[in-house]
This record gives C-alpha cells, sequence and structure tokens, in this order.
C-alpha cells in the first residue's frame, strides 16, 4: 500500500548505563511490513553498533516501559510487570 504519508521508528537502546534513542526514517509513501520493520531495526542497531560500539543493544521490555513512564509521567508509575519479553527483532 502506498499513501501521502512518513512513518518513522523511534529505536530505544542501552549500555547497561545509559540509553539513547535514535530514529529511523522509514521508506516515505510506503505502509511498513513486518519483514520491512525487522530489516529497518536492524540496519539501525548495526550502524549505531559501528559508530558508539558493541555493548549497545536494544532495551529490554521492562528498560523501554520504566523510561517511557518516567519521560511521559514524570516518574514511575505502578505497573503490572510482565515475564514476557520481545520478539526477537534484530
Amino acid at each position: 500500500m502506498h499513501g501521502p504519508f512518513e512513518i518513522d521508528l523511534k529505536v530505544r537502546l542501552t549500555d547497561g548505563e545509559r540509553s539513547a534513542a535514535v530514529t529511523y526514517s522509514m521508506p516515505v509513501g510506503e505502509v511498513p511490513t513486518m519483514a520491512g520493520d525487522q530489516e529497518a531495526l536492524g540496519k539501525c542497531v548495526e550502524e549505531i553498533r559501528k559508530q558508539v560500539g558493541d555493548e549497545w543493544r536494544l532495551q529490554t521490555r521492562n528498560e523501554f516501559e520504566n523510561e517511557v513512564m518516567s519521560e511521559r509521567y514524570g516518574g514511575m508509575i505502578p505497573h503490572f510487570a510482565t515475564a514476557e519479553e520481545w520478539e526477537p527483532v534484530a
């Protein structure tokens, strides 16, 4: 499907102590597919590692949720933790 839109992926990474967010722009005017998203995310992480080192990795689900809550709500908000992790994407 094609249309008048742009989609950006905001990818969150950590080295265990610090975190970073990188925005990756998907092809303009195309709806992303799961395969395309996984390929784009893999390329994004690979490029970041080339620039800053292999110690950086995608955040775990728990790291991601904690950081987003802190950014959006100014601190931690109690929520039900899940043992589930992300599907492997990169």
